[in-house]
């Protein structure tokens, strides 16, 4: 029997019904509280973090790059590895660390200045909190300095953006270049400040580094220009020598003018050449008289290669004093150029300064209205969600819909809270009140009642312990008692809590377990009560529970003889999971009310009980939820 009843119950568990908008809005009612706290903290939250999340402004400004060709030319052709920086290069210089920490040092920022999200300063001040928990280790100041100055670059530089509005430019096309350049910060007398720090940095920078190119260069045209001017002096030594040796008696004139001078004045070249030709027309007219092999000959052609060789070395030192005078023209122009960068007179510059944003209390207001709207429905739509999810983790029974599903039993009897102590005092003083009247008919009325002879028996029992079974048998026997022409007994069946039998002080009395047992008469057993008509049979000495053992013939037997004697047998049975002794007694009974306790019975424990009295084959006949609350206004829920 326990595997049919488990297995009853697993098949109930996979079984999946529709959610009416009823069920939804009675959850939501049910947990009101929490749905409701939800839908004011979130929207609080959110405000109060609006509150402590600053504003953030944004301000911008242009930088112009002008580009001179004709010093580009020259270090292209000085400096042949370097390369012309693009414009996404620049940006990506505006960026870097060293320029974000020079304007960071120069305008002393702190964290309070750098813009962040909301969502990065609730968890900031929440590890800040958790850190300052945490016993503190000694660390070197300087290392914690550089930590810190270290991040606030990091952060600096996730504020800044920084975009071309020019073309980019290339090797053989040179374009000015135009960069805009944006920040973002809390600080709204600071943002223009950092903006146009961080412009003065780079410009700065863009000076250093072009100056350092300037200067290279023009150290290497210095280092050029005097080897060729050592070259022309050796040269000039060398033919000056060669003359004095030689057989041409011509010699260059001295001169204290500099390399590019002596060449201008020598008389040499002139001379040589007019003493070249000389010694040719000799040449052919002493081969007329003489032959190769001659003295005569070979001098003549011995001086006349002297004259040619002089003449070569002339040819080359002429070409080394181009080279000169074009390096000594090129090393002023380089020089120029580093004069130019040293005293900051080349076209880059900001073109258009970043101004402090305007102040607007209508854009602050909007923020916070906008923030609060965000929070407020955040907070309905996660009240909501926790509602709904509670209502499939929680699953205790709340509703006449949650009993119907499981049970199968449309006739459900709801029963309200009742506050007043006085009746704990004499169970049967002033009952049933008039706030259970008709959930106590609703519950009876499609019982056909008996009469003495062929006498009705109705079980009034539940799921565990807690439910108020014993009340609500009570009110059931008190309530058809007030019928004249009607015999009711009322019997405390409960052998685990026989709270009815104290409660009218017949705790000690036999009852119920020595009929049972044979030991004494059912009417006997019958106690009068303050109506007439309403017997009362107490529960008996629940100690001796062992020693019936199985009790179903005598239980067939007593009701034989009760049903003769009484027109309705209210039998108070325990917890159907509980205890074996209800399941007897639903099986007996002509139909069982489960009493099932609102806010508190569980659903899975309802159904195994429902499973338990099929088992049985017993007629369920109604329910009455007891303790009911209408959590839905019932305005609203009867157009649900």
């Amino acid at each position: 029997m326990a595997e049919n009843v488990a297995r009853q119950v697993a098949v109930s568990m996979e079984s999946v019904s529709g959610v009416s908008m009823r069920e939804v809005a009675t959850s939501i009612f049910i947990r009101w509280k929490l749905f409701l706290a939800c839908a004011l903290s979130v929207p609080l939250l959110v405000l109060l973090i609006t509150n402590s999340v600053p504003p953030v402004y944004e301000s911008a400004a242009k930088v112009l790059i002008q580009y001179d060709r004709t010093q580009g030319n020259l270090f292209s052709e000085i400096m042949s590895e370097r390369q012309p920086i693009s414009a996404n290069s620049n940006a990506e210089i505006i960026q870097s660390a060293p320029i974000c920490g020079k304007m960071a040092e120069d305008l002393q920022l702190t964290s309070a200045d750098v813009a962040r999200s909301a969502t990065s300063i609730v968890i900031g001040r929440v590890l800040g909190w958790a850190v300052g928990l945490l016993p503190k280790e000694k660390e070197a100041a300087d290392t914690g300095g550089a930590n810190k100055q270290q991040a606030l670059v990091n952060d600096l530089k996730a504020m800044i953006a920084v975009s071309v509005l020019r073309q980019e430019r290339n090797v053989f096309d040179l374009r000015d270049e135009v960069l805009e350049v944006k920040m973002r910060s809390p600080s709204r007398l600071k943002v223009a400040d950092m903006v146009n720090g961080l412009c003065k940095a780079f410009i700065d920078d863009y000076y250093r580094r072009e100056e350092g190119d300037a200067k290279r260069a023009y150290e290497c045209l210095v280092k050029e220009t005097t080897a060729a001017a050592e070259r022309v002096n050796e040269l000039n030594s060398r033919m000056l020598s060669d003359a004095w040796s030689s057989d041409l008696k011509v010699y260059p004139a001295a001169s204290k003018e500099g390399a590019d001078k002596q060449i201008a004045t020598n008389p040499l070249v002139m001379v040589v050449s007019q003493r070249i030709a000389e010694m040719e027309v000799r040449l052919a007219v002493l081969r007329q008289s003489f032959r190769e092999e001659t003295p005569e000959i070979e001098r003549a052609k011995h001086e006349l290669a002297a004259a040619r060789n002089m003449m070569l070395q002339q040819e080359e030192l002429e070409g080394v004093k181009l080279f000169y005078n074009t390096m000594k023209q090129k090393c002023n122009q380089a020089q120029l150029s580093l004069d130019l960068f040293k005293n900051r007179l080349l076209p880059i510059a900001v073109v258009e300064p970043a101004l402090i944003p305007e102040k607007s209390k209508a854009a602050e207001l909007v923020r916070y209205i906008l923030n609060g709207l965000v929070g407020l429905f955040a907070g309905l739509v996660l009240g909501a969600a926790l509602v709904l999810l509670l209502r499939l983790l929680d699953q205790r029974i709340y509703s006449n819909v949650d009993v119907e599903q499981i049970s199968g039993v449309k006739n459900v009897g709801s029963l309200p809270p009742i506050t007043d102590r006085k009746l704990e005092v004499n169970i049967f003083s002033a009952l049933p009140p008039p706030q259970v009247h008709a959930g106590l008919m609703q519950a009876i009325g499609p019982i056909k009642l008996g009469t003495p002879g062929r006498g009705y028996m109705l079980l009034v029992t539940g799921v565990s312990a807690g439910e108020g079974k014993a009340f609500v048998a009570a009110q059931l026997a008190n309530l058809l008692a007030r019928d004249d022409n009607a015999r009711i007994l009322l019997v405390d069946g409960n052998f685990n809590n026989p709270a009815l039998s104290a409660s009218l002080g017949h705790a000690e009395k036999p009852g119920l377990i020595e009929v049972l047992g044979r030991s004494i008469l059912a009417d006997q057993a019958a106690l009068p009560t303050d109506f007439p008509n309403l017997m009362f049979m107490p529960a008996g000495a629940v100690k001796k529970r062992r020693d019936l053992g199985f009790f179903r013939h005598s239980l067939e037997g007593m009701l034989d003889d009760l049903r003769k004697h009484f027109s309705v047998i209210v039998v108070l049975g325990s917890g159907l999971l509980r205890s074996t002794e209800a399941a007897f007694f639903a099986h007996e009974a002509d139909g069982v009310i489960v009493v099932v306790h609102c806010g508190q019975t569980r659903q899975k424990a309802f159904h195994a009980a429902v499973s338990v009295l099929k088992e049985y084959e017993a007629h369920l006949v109604s329910i009455i939820l007891n303790q009911r609350r209408y959590y839905v206004p019932r305005w609203l829920y009867g157009r649900l």
